[in-house]
């Protein structure tokens, strides 16, 4: 009986140090093409630098999505603002957990001098900033271009962007797998 609780508290320590391990490198990653990036004008550039640090994580062997938000518009009405970013997911706690990536984020802040996009309703950013579960989402992005996001904030992050309610009751599969999901749905009517 004891050689089994021993190994169960092993198996927990070992899966704990692992999943540390993989956060603190994952985290690293981002880290280093942060700074690689900083000085760049990052106006528009969402295709290639989210194309460019999702084939990083994938070469890394992490679990990472390439997201573009016209992929969860349910009809032409909603699709107003085409925006790429990366979804990064590891173990913590036995439970997936998600990183927020998207180095170009500063686009969608209000700034002196700068004019909104006519397809949106306000700035994403000043959206945001209104929940005080996401101004560290916000902090992190403007700063780091990447964030620890729960699902709820990956909702409110999608629906800040092109603003429709529907946005804000997607599942995890459905964000991750947004094509999938649709070609699901579509046979589940024929």
């Amino acid at each position: 009986m004891q050689n089994n609780s021993n190994f169960s508290l092993q198996s927990f320590y070992n899966q704990l140090l692992h999943t540390n391990k993989e956060k603190e490198l994952l985290f690293q990653t981002l880290d280093d093409y942060w700074h690689k990036i900083q000085k760049e004008n990052k106006q528009q550039l969402c295709k290639v630098y989210a194309s460019q640090i999702y084939q990083i994580l994938k070469e890394k062997g992490f679990s990472a999505f390439l997201c573009n938000t016209l992929d969860y518009c349910k009809n032409s009405k909603e699709c107003c603002y085409e925006h790429i970013f990366v979804l990064a997911t590891y173990q913590e706690k036995e439970k997936d957990a998600y990183v927020l990536i998207d180095p170009t984020f500063s686009q969608f802040e209000k700034e002196e001098g700068k004019t909104l996009n006519e397809k949106m309703l306000c700035f994403p950013s000043l959206l945001l900033e209104k929940d005080s579960m996401m101004n560290p989402v916000v902090k992190n992005l403007n700063q780091k271009g990447y964030s620890e996001i729960t699902l709820v904030g990956i909702q409110k992050y999608l629906g800040s962007i092109n603003q429709f309610e529907s946005f804000f009751s997607l599942s995890i599969e459905e964000i991750l797998f947004p094509k999938q999901e649709q070609s699901k749905n579509k046979t589940s009517k024929l």
